[in-house]
């Protein structure tokens, strides 16, 4: 690489430069050898990468206010029962699917957040998450089957 300095513009970065090999191309059933060649050090546009923002909603509490807290130390039946609790509380205002949606969402942003943290609890959270979408599917499953019968 050369000792001059490049200023890429604004959402570009300095790729270093590099020795391609020689590799061999076949073309309409004639193989051609590509020879060898220096690649200069160049600008070339930044690749972002889409940031996973994890945001709770301000009706996160509702899930401790129900009993759904320090659930490394809860039985998994009072757990249950607690979400099921908050499901039944939450069905009314947003509706069936809305309320098993947001509980789902809920506890996967709960494991999200603590699997490198606290990956014990993550992974009750994610069982707890699981059992919810086990539940939910078998109730859409359920209505699927009652309206084709009509």
């Amino acid at each position: 690489m050369s000792t001059n300095k490049i200023n890429c513009k604004r959402n570009q970065i300095l790729r270093r430069g590099y020795t391609r090999r020689e590799y061999y191309r076949k073309k309409g059933g004639k193989t051609t050898k590509v020879r060898s060649s220096i690649i200069a050090p160049g600008c070339i546009t930044k690749r972002s990468r889409k940031q996973n923002l994890i945001i709770l909603n301000n009706d996160d509490h509702f899930l401790s206010e129900y009993g759904y807290h320090n659930v490394e130390n809860t039985p998994m039946d009072e757990r249950h029962i607690a979400l099921h609790k908050l499901i039944e509380h939450f069905i009314p205002i947003k509706g069936k699917h809305a309320t098993y949606n947001y509980v789902i969402k809920a506890l996967n942003a709960r494991y999200i957040l603590s699997r490198n943290t606290n990956p014990k609890v993550a992974r009750i959270f994610k069982r707890d998450q699981r059992v919810i979408s086990r539940e939910y599917k078998h109730i859409k499953h359920m209505e699927k089957e009652t309206n084709s019968r009509k």
